[in-house]
């Protein structure tokens, strides 16, 4: 009286997938870096993410000391080494926020 269930094939490629080929669960990494990139306030944990912003901050720190050095000796190149920063801050978010458009694209 009990009716056999049909067996359900198993897909040998990724257990995590439905039959459309699409993930059925997201890991939790995958789902707090998307809470981190649409509600932002959280760092990302991405090392990419944070290599491209550690490397452009960076950058902008030194092209900020280097040229409030030559104009301005020792005080300008402190004084637009953080204002170097501040602005390299701002541009490597405005990087990643493209990057996430991308991300969220595909």
């Amino acid at each position: 009286m009990t009716e056999e269930q049909p067996e359900v094939p198993a897909s040998d490629e990724n257990p995590a997938e439905n039959s459309t080929g699409e993930p059925s669960q997201p890991d939790s990494f995958e789902q707090y870096q998307n809470v981190a990139e649409t509600v932002g306030m959280v760092p990302s944990l991405r090392k990419k993410d944070n290599l491209i912003q550690g490397l452009v901050v960076l950058v902008c720190g030194i092209v900020g000391a280097l040229v409030g050095g030559l104009l301005w000796g020792p005080r300008g190149a402190g004084g637009l080494a953080v204002v170097g920063l501040a602005l390299g801050t701002l541009v490597s978010g405005f990087i990643l926020m493209i990057l996430g458009w991308k991300r969220a694209s595909k």
